[in-house]
């Protein structure tokens, strides 16, 4: 009895543990001062496929910001970084997909340089 006990007590207790890779999502590291991040040609295309889509940050939507074009983007570059720090934006259901840690850091990278129109 003590065995079958025992037995149902660890599969209960091996059952209930979840495994979160906190990585898989996380802003990787600032980047190093040699990597020069373009926003034409890395962040903005980021941008268009997965924030500046039909119901999100696009003209249509007047309840969120836009984040279509550098003049829109540039000033919400703090709220952006918060957004994709916290794991809010883009939400899990987002047509555009959720962000890649990569992608995440590339934006990061750009913030971080000094969000450059470049």
């Amino acid at each position: 009895m003590k065995t079958i006990s025992f037995f149902l007590l660890f599969t209960l207790s091996i059952a209930s543990c979840e495994y979160k890779d906190s990585s898989a999502n996380a802003i990787e590291p600032a980047c190093t001062p040699e990597l020069v991040v373009s926003f034409s040609k890395e962040v903005h295309p980021i941008f268009n496929a997965k924030c500046a889509i039909p119901t999100c940050h696009v003209h249509t939507n007047q309840s969120l910001p836009f984040l279509t074009n550098f003049k829109e983007i540039k000033p919400n570059t703090s709220d952006i970084i918060s957004q994709l720090s916290n794991r809010a934006m883009p939400p899990a259901r987002s047509a555009g997909g959720l962000l890649t840690a990569h992608e995440k850091s590339i934006i990061n990278c750009w913030v971080t340089q000094g969000s450059l129109d470049n």
